[in-house]
């Protein structure tokens, strides 16, 4: 369900508010987006909510703590797909493009793409964990 909901996060960034863009010569696009980045992403979240266990701190905790995790890890990431660059028919275009260069940002990125992602992480986690917890007083 996460990589359906950051397909649908990652179209609103390309299609609708065009502040960045994917570059088309990858494998396994769905439409725009890569196929990798969302299960990049998804494998963010995932390792994010399994360390979460392994805290032993209060569930509600994880919105925030899953969130920081995984801006943690796109840190890291994200320099990495903006800065690796391949030259396609005399056009240089790194693996994710911004629309604008920014100034006083990280490596060139955006400081509310790493923002972002507590919003989103926490949104997603909560739903998760509300989901574990109807189906436990369903089931």
């Amino acid at each position: 369900m996460f990589v359906l909901g950051a397909g649908i996060f990652e179209h609103v960034g390309v299609f609708i508010t065009h502040t960045y863009s994917y570059d088309q010569h990858r494998l396994m696009m769905a439409e725009a987006i890569p196929l990798a980045t969302l299960l990049i992403e998804a494998a963010i979240v995932y390792s994010s909510t399994v360390l979460f266990k392994y805290l032993n701190t209060k569930l509600w905790m994880s919105i925030w703590v899953v969130g920081f995790l995984s801006v943690f890890q796109d840190f890291s990431i994200a320099p990495v797909y903006v800065h690796d660059t391949y030259k396609f028919y005399g056009v240089l275009s790194g693996q994710w493009n911004w629309a604008f260069k920014y100034h006083n940002s990280f490596f060139g990125i955006l400081y509310q793409n790493f923002t972002s992602w507590i919003y989103m992480i926490g949104f997603y986690v909560a739903l998760l964990y509300l989901g574990y917890w109807l189906g436990k007083k369903i089931f």
